[in-house]
């Protein structure tokens, strides 16, 4: 039997999105499959992607909208409607809906603007991946400047996310892109 090849593609800002892809390259690894890792803006993400058997598409969401480069990748690569493919959204709006210690309509807010978010870039791709899973994002606060800083501190206020600005919080359930990554595994090795 062939060993699997999988694509893992990632868009990212801030790097959080880069670590999830490389979480879930490293999990699918583990598994027993061959991946290739690349940023959609590799010249190599291309060839890549024509020599993967499935494809995974990470991109995380800024101002309610996911990666520019991310929407182009899937917009110009037919080759994901013709494989097995899969979408990752890394966003903080996630971070939220996860929150336990918020009332459960704030939680049902939350993961409706992560509906919104993940439908609109299907939206803008035509993209119908086979699995859509959302994932909590970071705030790093470190590596904004002082005006990006205030913004998202009034934003994660706003959202009952850590609002202490001297450190950086990964929010990212890591069990749950687990999780993600070994149900993928699974559907690849029938």
């Amino acid at each position: 039997m062939t060993t699997k090849r999988v694509g893992v593609f990632y868009a990212t800002r801030e790097g959080q999105a880069h670590e999830v892809a490389r979480f879930i390259a490293s999990a699918l690894v583990a598994r027993g499959l061959e991946v290739a890792l690349h940023e959609v803006r590799e010249a190599e993400a291309e060839r890549a992607l024509t020599l993967s058997d499935a494809a995974v598409v990470v991109a995380s969401v800024h101002i309610g909208q996911h990666e520019r480069e991310a929407v182009d990748f899937v917009r110009m690569h037919p080759r994901l409607h013709a494989i097995p493919s899969s979408f990752v959204s890394v966003s903080n709006a996630e971070a939220h809906a996860e929150l336990a210690n918020v009332s459960a309509e704030e939680r049902a807010a939350a993961a409706h603007q992560v509906d919104v978010q993940v439908q609109r870039f299907l939206d803008r791709t035509k993209w119908h991946p086979a699995h859509v899973q959302p994932v909590a994002g970071a705030l790093l606060y470190t590596h904004y400047n002082a005006l990006v800083r205030w913004v998202m501190r009034r934003i994660a206020a706003a959202e009952h996310l850590p609002t202490d600005a001297r450190r950086d919080y990964e929010m990212t359930n890591w069990s749950t892109v687990e999780a993600f990554a070994k149900r993928l595994a699974e559907e690849l090795e029938v």
